[in-house]
């Protein structure tokens, strides 16, 4: 599978070409890993695509570095001078677009610097919504792109924007076939027997559900926390094949890049663990990652702040606003109670 670094320059490609995300990797991916492509060829190769004619026809390179610039930065380029300097370049052969964007990613210039990654990080979360079976709306999606100015603000407020375009993942509910609304405390969801896909529970917020199947019949019981609880609970959880085990879905929250990864924390985690321990777990570049877990069961204290669970838990903390610290009310710590052993193959993003 290509490196994450690189569907990060190809997305870069797309956004300096054509304004918009990729409706897909697959056919890329299978140059890179297959064929030995690298980002430059693949910048190259793009200029014999149909879309590149109908976009630039027949025009030189000063086209293309002008539309790098308003595509990935959203402004002019600064000066006669660097587009005369990337146009004579390109046209020598010596660099390629992906050249280009590269000094966009590392330009002194935060402000520039940060347009640009916020652009290639909302047209990432776009194409991984098509490839899970979302439309791919043109405009919607290049409208998106074009609202990334730099802040932070704009770019979260973008992919907010895809996710509630395209909804959170629907849970196979096995044979059954029907769906089950959760209004109160005496709701359940039979899953029934799993046919082609294995059954999936999306935990959405912990401050106001409980998730448990303690029998192990394949009933989920909603119930609210109590005072004694403030976790997502859950106690019988299968793990092993990779079609067959359960895993913990985290496709709601919108991970993307550098922001989507699990981590073994156990030797970060203490015997008796409390929250605040646990709030630097991902100490990285690009701050949250998505989830931390433990790999071996620990006990944590109940009392103030902790985490209030029993002995013999496993830990699973999900940042879910992404800002790299795990005590956010939005953020869900999850008690995996009865649980053997859990690895990163049991979250899916």
């Amino acid at each position: 599978m290509a490196a994450e670094t690189t569907l990060k320059q190809l997305q870069g490609l797309y956004i300096a070409y054509f304004g918009r995300p990729a409706e897909g990797t697959s056919f890329w991916e299978n140059r890179f890993d297959n064929l030995g492509w690298t980002i430059d060829d693949a910048a190259r190769d793009f200029v014999n695509a149909d879309e590149f004619t109908a976009v630039y026809g027949s025009a030189d390179y000063d086209a293309v570095v002008r539309a790098t610039y308003l595509n990935a930065l959203g402004r002019e380029v600064e000066s006669a001078q660097s587009r005369d300097f990337w146009v004579g370049e390109l046209e020598a052969g010596r660099v390629s677009v992906a050249t280009l964007l590269d000094s966009f990613l590392t330009t002194d210039s935060e402000i520039d610097r940060a347009t640009a990654e916020g652009r290639i990080e909302v047209a990432s979360a776009y194409t991984e919504t098509v490839q899970a079976g979302a439309p791919y709306e043109q405009e919607r999606a290049i409208e998106l792109l074009q609202s990334v100015d730099g802040t932070a603000s704009s770019r979260d407020a973008a992919l907010r924007a895809i996710q509630t375009q395209v909804g959170p993942e629907q849970p196979d509910l096995g044979s059954g076939g029907s769906d089950h609304g959760i209004t109160a405390s005496s709701d359940f969801i039979d899953l029934g027997e799993s046919t082609d896909k294995r059954d999936v529970i999306v935990l959405s917020n912990a401050a106001y559900s409980r998730i448990a199947d303690a029998s192990g019949d394949g009933r989920i019981t909603i119930n609210p926390d109590t005072a004694a609880s403030k976790l997502d609970t859950i106690d019988v959880f299968v793990t092993g094949d990779w079609d067959t085990a359960d895993r913990i879905d985290l496709t709601a929250f919108g991970f993307t890049g550098g922001q989507r990864g699990v981590k073994n924390v156990t030797e970060s985690v203490d015997q008796f663990t409390e929250l605040s321990h646990v709030a630097g777990l991902f100490e990285t570049a690009y701050g949250a990652r998505g989830v931390a877990y433990s790999s071996e069961h620990v006990h944590a204290e109940n009392s103030g702040t902790d985490l209030g669970g029993g002995f013999g838990s496993l830990w699973v903390f999900v940042d879910a606003n992404k800002d790299g610290d795990f005590r956010a009310a939005e953020d869900m710590v999850i008690d995996l109670g009865g649980i053997l052993a859990v690895s990163a193959v049991d979250f899916y993003f």
